[in-house]
Order: C-alpha cells, then structure tokens, then sequence
C-alpha cells in the first residue's frame, strides 16, 4: 500500500506542471513503478522529495533525467530508476508523436 501511495503522489506531481501550448495533446502516464527505499535512507528516517526534468521521447519513455532537487541517502538514484520504467503515451502534435520536456516529483514518506 505505501508503494502504490508514493507512486500516486509522483503521477499527480507530473500533471500539475503547466502543458506545452505546442503540444494537441500532452503526455499521458501509462504504466508507473513505485520508487524504492534504499535501507540507509529507511534506517535514517529520511523523508522529501526528489524533483526530476527530462525528456518524455517518442517511444513513451522517460529520458535525459537530471536530478533537480536531490534527497540523501540514495534516493534520487532510486527515483531516476524508479521513472525510467514508467510508461507514457508520447505528446502529439497533429497526430505525430513528438518529443515533450517533463518535470516529475516523487516523494518519500515513511508510514
């Protein structure tokens, strides 16, 4: 249950970014992983979030991820790792696929 809470969170992160005007139809989320705990992030009870920019490419898949604003421990390595296996619908535009720059939030709660 908390992995599906921290996944939900990162999703809603990655919508509430402004859409391109160039796009008919922005990117859409398709298939998500949730982002892990490293045992030394648990073990030090660290919470945040981790802010990610990239690429969502024609293919439907996350690329050239930067970390914007890193967590310690591990975390934003488990973040990249966690959006690289997310699933997109590309963005359109005119019908073709076309590539769209994407910011993505994932937050770690322990419960």
């Amino acid at each position: 249950m908390r992995a599906i809470l921290l996944a939900m969170v990162a999703v809603l992160s990655l919508y509430a970014t402004k859409p391109d005007p160039n796009y008919t139809e922005p990117p859409k989320l398709l298939e998500r992983v949730a982002p892990e705990y490293t045992q030394a992030a648990r073990e030090a009870r660290v919470e945040g979030s981790v802010t990610l920019s990239g690429v969502i490419d024609v293919n439907g898949r996350f690329t050239d991820v930067l970390i914007v604003h890193p967590l310690s421990h591990g975390l934003g390595d488990k973040a990249i790792e966690c959006v690289r296996k997310w699933r997109f619908k590309p963005a359109m535009q005119k019908g073709v696929a076309v590539p769209a720059k994407a910011t993505v939030q994932i937050n770690f709660r322990l419960l």
